[in-house]
Parts: structure tokens; C-alpha cells; sequence
């Protein structure tokens, strides 16, 4: 403890993960003991909550390798880029010499676990959607929305339509989201969200995702409530949602479940993290709207602009057009914005 040099040699040898795998026990322990005696700031909370969600998190990460599991999603967003935020906050937080060095090698497994989890058994799970299996249908709705894997093969609709026939609870949950997100929404397409969201509100994380969106729209009832909504984005994403942990950063931004301006902007920060580290597309538009949202017209100019460029997503091509529309954040230019409106479109 004396030697500041060599507190963490154990951890930076060569062999301090397995298989790809972190050892999260290791960090979780080392840090504990060290971190707050070390820590510029003077409240410990953030630091506490990383950890506890790192607690959770870390049983999750040892599946990585699981060449037989289709929970990419889950794993992406349950643990690596918890692991992401809490590397940015010891970054500017903590006070050790060889930090750069410790997140640094952190880094590098991170981004080639995510790297292989985005390739890993393309090939297994088509062959199990042309047998009609439930499970490989609905991943694989998943991964056609995300662009992980882009086939002209199959409709998605028809997928996820197919999955929740089988009564797979998570499948009814994005049925149900996607009926609400229609543009004309009816009575008759609101009770047939409900029919479906209702049965499986507690057999799927993604379902207290929906019911926080109904939440903070007031759709169902016309009255939104964003603190009961940001209460069930939390409990979603800690379950491995990844979309409610996009969601739930975003109200967090906007100061919803905290009055603390360091908690606010880790909701920022939450929102880049998970935007680069995942080339998550939901997570650079609610960041972008966010900079919109506070005046920060730069900011938001130059997040739709990366967003556009990495993931190819039609939302942030039409977004990044209005920018050159109306001069937000940028000059000008109705040139670009005609060919990004017209390849939106």
C-alpha cells in the first residue's frame, strides 16, 4: 500500500483475464480498498453506485464466450459498457499513476469482447429460424434492427409478429412498443398494446421498458409521469436492457430521478458511452436531441454528424439534415441537407 507503483501489478500482468474474460472480482476488490483514499472528489456516492452496479453486472460478463447464448444484446449492455462508464470516471477521478495503463488494457478487452460478440454464430442462428425456432427469431428481429446483421432474406415484422405468437414474453413487449409507435394511434391499437404488454409486465425486462414509455407519454392515460417512467427504465436496465438503460440516461440529463449536477451529467456521459461503445443509434439521437434540447447547438450538430457516420441510421441522416437546414450548430447548407433528406426518405 506504500508503493503506489506496484498496488496493481497482479492486475496489469499479462495474465490478469481469462479467455478474453475480465476479472471482475479482482477490480472490484482492489478498488474498493483503494479508490477512496485516492479519490479527488469529496462525496464517494458515484463511485459506490458504479460499484454496486459493477456487482451485478460482472456474473453477466463471464458468458461472453458463450458461443451457445443469442443474449448479445443483454451482455452489451448489462456489463461492457458499465465497465466503459465507470473506466471514464475513474479517468477523471482517480488518483493513481498508472491509471492510463490500467484502463487502457481494460479497454482493449472490452472493445474485442464486444467485437466478438457481434459476429459470434450468424450462420447457427438462421439455420434455427428456418426451423421456426421462437427464441432465434426474435434475436434475430434484434439483430436486424440493430444492424448487426442486415439480410434481405427475412422481414423482421413478420419475425417478431411470429415470436410473440409463440408467447415469447419479450417478443409481445416490442409488439406491443411497436403498435404504440405508430403514427395514427387508435383506441383499438392502444388495447391491443395493452393485450399483449399486460400477461408479461414482469417475465421481461424489455416489457418495463415499454411500460416506461407508456409511463412517460401518458399515452394510455394522457397524463405523462417521467418519475414513475425513470423508475422503470431503472429496474429495466438493470435486468439487461439495453434500450431502457439509453432511455433512462437521457431523463437522468434532463435532471429526472436526481437534483444533483453530477449525477446529471453522468447521465451525459452514460449516453456517450453507450452511443460509442455500442454504436448504439437510439443512444446518438437522445443525445443529440439532449444537446438540442439545452441550447448546446454545437454539440448537438457534431453528435448527429458522428451518429450518421457510424451506424448508417436513417433517424440521425434526418436529423443531421435538419441541422444543415437550419443552420444548428453548423452553417447552412441546403445541399447537403436535400441529399440526406432525400436518402432518409
Amino acid at each position: 500500500r506504500n508503493d503506489h507503483k506496484k498496488t496493481y501489478e497482479p492486475i496489469l500482468s499479462d495474465d490478469f483475464s481469462k479467455n478474453g474474460n475480465m476479472d471482475i472480482t479482482t477490480i472490484f476488490a482492489l478498488l474498493y480498498f483503494d479508490f477512496p483514499d485516492r479519490c479527488r472528489v469529496g462525496s464517494l456516492d458515484v463511485f459506490k453506485k458504479h460499484i454496486e452496479t459493477i456487482k451485478e453486472a460482472r456474473n453477466d460478463i463471464s458468458h461472453c464466450t458463450d458461443t451457445s447464448s443469442f443474449s448479445e444484446n443483454k451482455l452489451i449492455s448489462n456489463g461492457l459498457y458499465i465497465f466503459n462508464d465507470f473506466l471514464n470516471y475513474l479517468k477523471n477521478h482517480w488518483d493513481y499513476e498508472g491509471k492510463d495503463e490500467f484502463i487502457t488494457k481494460y479497454r482493449n478487452i472490452i472493445g474485442g469482447n464486444i467485437d466478438y460478440i457481434k459476429t459470434i454464430d450468424n450462420a447457427r442462428l438462421k439455420d434455427k429460424v428456418k426451423n421456426n425456432d421462437p427464441k432465434a427469431q426474435l434475436e434475430m428481429f434484434i439483430r436486424m434492427t440493430s444492424g448487426v446483421v442486415s439480410d434481405n432474406e427475412y422481414d423482421k415484422w413478420d419475425l417478431l409478429e411470429a415470436s410473440a405468437n409463440a408467447g415469447l414474453p419479450e417478443a409481445k413487449a416490442r409488439l406491443a412498443l411497436h403498435i404504440l409507435l405508430k403514427k395514427d394511434l387508435s383506441n383499438d391499437d392502444i388495447d391491443k398494446a395493452l393485450s399483449l404488454i399486460t400477461p408479461v409486465e414482469n417475465d421481461s425486462p424489455f416489457a418495463k421498458y415499454v411500460l416506461g414509455r407508456i409511463t412517460e407519454t401518458g399515452v394510455t392515460d394522457e397524463k405523462p409521469d417521467l418519475e414513475k417512467a425513470y423508475q422503470y427504465y431503472c429496474e429495466s436496465a438493470e435486468l439487461g436492457c439495453e434500450e431502457a438503460a439509453v432511455r433512462r440516461a437521457y431523463l437522468l440529463a434532463r435532471g429526472i430521478g436526481t437534483s444533483q449536477t453530477l449525477e446529471k451529467r453522468m447521465g451525459t456521459v452514460q449516453l456517450k458511452n453507450i452511443a460509442r461503445n455500442t454504436k448504439n443509434s437510439y443512444a446518438y439521437e437522445l443525445l443529440g436531441m439532449y444537446y438540442y434540447e439545452t441550447e448546446q447547438y454545437t454539440d448537438s450538430f457534431s453528435t448527429f454528424k458522428e451518429g450518421a457516420e457510424i451506424t448508417n441510421d436513417v433517424y440521425l441522416e434526418f436529423r443531421l439534415a435538419e441541422c444543415y437546414y437550419g443552420g444548428i450548430g453548423t452553417e447552412k447548407n441546403y445541399k447537403k441537407a436535400f441529399d440526406l433528406f432525400n436518402k432518409a426518405s
